[in-house]
């Protein structure tokens, strides 16, 4: 925190939050209505990740941390505001949340067979909307999933070739199964994954100025997950930087 503006911004936003969660059950409750429910498998993640946050006393919430990086001259009250912010604000909407989740929306949820948007009012217009804004191209979404497997077809045909010529294996399967059980080529431990994409970043970073003329002024940074995001998440994502 760079100065007592930054320390307000951040203490009104952590106050926002529990208004804006329940706006989010206001809409989520108004989609069940027109049919628009979610994926059981995605509610289920998020009910198990609010009651990790739930079971954890308010001191120990993983939004307290900005209350350690404080400027000295913001005092303990900024901390105690912080906290109060955190526990009588977002904790209970956190709360409510998970209620609606568990009480109203898994019993309405989509199985697994049905996770596309497809199976949604408007969801095949919808997906062609969103296909145009992805990828700025007018291009049928048939045409880009013709794309796609193209270009498996071509990865596939690589690893199989690494793989003979590396692991003398014989086909796709052969080679995914060697490196899938093969402990050499797998990490070991979280800071080995974290190190190798440290390392990667610096890389990828060096060779930015010889790829690109416009660069970015927010730097990358490879931060990790905390441990109720790891529990259901991709081994790695990334996240756009702040507007300020």
């Amino acid at each position: 925190l760079r100065s007592e503006e930054d320390a307000g911004a951040m203490l009104g936003r952590w106050r926002a939050m529990g208004p804006w969660i329940d706006e989010l059950v206001v809409q989520l409750r108004r989609g069940l209505g027109e049919g628009r429910s979610p994926v059981a498998g995605s509610v289920r993640r998020v009910i198990s990740q609010l009651d990790a946050l739930l079971a954890r006393p308010v001191a120990d919430c993983p939004l307290l941390e900005p209350a350690a990086a404080a400027l000295p001259e913001h005092g303990d009250h900024w901390a105690a505001d912080l906290t109060a912010a955190i526990g009588d604000g977002l904790r209970p909407a956190f709360a409510r949340y998970r209620e609606f989740l568990s009480g109203e929306a898994l019993s309405a949820a989509r199985d697994e067979d049905r996770v596309g948007i497809c199976h949604l009012p408007g969801g095949a217009e919808t997906y062609v909307r969103l296909a145009r804004a992805h990828t700025t191209l007018d291009r049928s979404p048939e045409e880009l999933h013709a794309v796609g497997l193209a270009e498996i077809e071509r990865i596939d045909a690589e690893i199989t070739e690494l793989g003979g010529r590396m692991l003398g294996t014989a086909d796709l399967a052969a080679t995914l199964a060697a490196l899938r059980g093969d402990p050499s080529v797998h990490f070991s431990t979280a800071d080995e994954v974290a190190t190798v994409a440290e390392q990667s970043l610096a890389r990828a970073v060096a060779a930015i100025p010889a790829w690109f003329g416009r660069l970015p002024r927010a730097l990358c940074e490879v931060v990790r997950m905390l441990p109720h995001e790891e529990e259901h998440s991709t081994i790695a994502y990334y996240r756009d930087p702040s507007r300020d």
